[in-house]
Parts: structure tokens; C-alpha cells; sequence
């Protein structure tokens, strides 16, 4: 069975940019009527933001389990 997350290319200077630039970017609620709606464009970028997210997301949860892996590797090898 092969990781899904493991096909996609890191993720580029400019994505990850994109992606510190939406972190501070005010977005509306919509819960309440006072909000501005989001335009065709908007919501486009804000899927694409999401999905830049989710790969970084994804790509720093694999190095992290990967450290961790090599750690217990090492512990088991100073262990024995």
C-alpha cells in the first residue's frame, strides 16, 4: 500500500509564501449577515490555500515521524 502524500513534490518557496500570507489574511465568517461574501476568485484561491495547507500539513507530520522512527531505531541499537 503506497502513501498518497508520498507522490506529491515538495511544496515550492512560492507556495509556502502563499500559504504565510493566508495565515494573516482576514477571512469573513459566515455565520453572520455583517460578512462580505467571497468572490468566484476568492473562493478558488482559499481552495487552493487549503490545499497548500494540507500538503505542508502532511509533509511535516511524515518528517516527523520519520525523526521519530530514527530515534527509536537508535535507542533499540545503544540499547542492545
Amino acid at each position: 500500500m503506497t502513501d498518497a502524500s508520498t507522490d506529491q513534490p515538495p511544496i515550492s518557496r512560492a507556495s509556502r509564501r502563499l500559504l504565510q500570507l493566508s495565515f494573516v489574511t482576514p477571512r469573513p465568517c459566515r455565520c453572520c449577515g455583517g460578512c462580505i461574501c467571497l468572490t468566484r476568485g476568492e473562493r478558488r484561491a482559499l481552495r487552493r490555500v487549503t490545499r497548500i495547507a494540507r500538503q505542508w500539513r502532511r509533509q511535516v507530520r511524515r518528517e516527523a515521524r520519520e525523526a521519530a522512527r530514527l530515534r527509536a531505531e537508535a535507542r533499540n541499537l545503544g540499547a542492545s
